[in-house]
């Protein structure tokens, strides 16, 4: 005869066993849970040291940027400032150029025929040597005179009188005889470069004239308009704004109208 079951005592024996079963996967989950949020705590405390060390960075890159800019300011002052005093040791020369390559020691000597020619007095010359040129093209002669007087005389005997190559130099080429020789003031190659680019970009475009004069490049838009010191090239700049100054507020302050630029580059100008 087979055994009675207490149905009852199974049934009570089968809950048991799962709500043990039970307890031990909660208690399993309440840990796994635990553990994870433990985790979780730990990546936000992680995230806001990462925070605060990228916040710290910011200002400490916002902090160089800014003595960036306060060096950039202080090396284009003093470039600027440089550029100024080398162009004033060229205050009283002027250079003719135009002539062809010779000898040094003939190169005194044709200076002379060309004060002669502009009725000047070859005395008060100080100095006469010749510049670099390019590989095809002689350069300059730079003549260094005693006063800032006599190099205006001599500009502006060189615009009332047309002196070519074949009055200074004998034996001359027929074809290079009636070539031209231009007597202008001396530059720095910055100041140069500085002039070649404004024409370049701005004369009959924006501006109709742009020239130099005392070691300084000026441009003017129309015949009765503002004249504006140009101090500074910038290239690269885009011009697709109306405004093509800085905006700075020493532009904006010493800057009183705008010309539109419709070249691929800018130039600061200063009053």
């Amino acid at each position: 005869m087979a055994p009675v079951v207490d149905a009852k005592k199974l049934v009570q024996d089968i809950s048991r066993e799962v709500k043990k079963a039970f307890r031990e996967e909660i208690r399993s989950l309440e840990n796994s849970l635990e553990f994870l949020s433990e985790q979780l705590t730990s990546m936000e405390q992680a995230i806001k040291r990462q925070d605060s060390k990228i916040k710290d960075l910011e200002n400490k890159n916002y902090d160089l940027q800014n003595k960036n800019k306060n060096l950039e300011l202080r090396i284009n002052v003093l470039e600027q400032g440089f550029q100024e005093v080398e162009q004033q040791s060229l205050a009283t020369a002027l250079e003719v150029a135009g002539l062809p390559e010779m000898p040094s020691n003939d190169i005194e000597k044709v200076i002379d025929t060309v004060a002669s020619k502009l009725n000047v007095a070859d005395r008060e010359i100080l100095s006469t040597r010749r510049l670099p040129g390019s590989k095809d093209k002689p350069g300059p002669i730079l003549v260094e005179l005693k006063s800032k007087t006599l190099q205006q005389q001599w500009i502006g005997a060189s615009k009332e009188s047309c002196i070519t190559v074949g009055q200074l130099v004998p034996n001359i080429p027929k074809e290079k005889a009636d070539d031209r020789v231009y007597i202008r003031e001396a530059l720095t190659k910055y100041q140069k470069t500085l002039l070649y680019n404004a024409k370049t970009q701005l004369l009959n475009k924006s501006c109709q004239y742009v020239w130099c004069k005392n070691g300084k490049v000026y441009a003017r838009k129309l015949s009765n308009s503002k004249i504006y010191y140009i101090r500074r090239y910038i290239a690269g700049y885009k011009t697709n704004r109306k405004d093509m100054f800085n905006p700075t507020r020493e532009t904006n302050s010493r800057v009183n109208s705008i010309i539109n630029f419709e070249s691929q580059v800018a130039l600061l100008f200063y009053l």
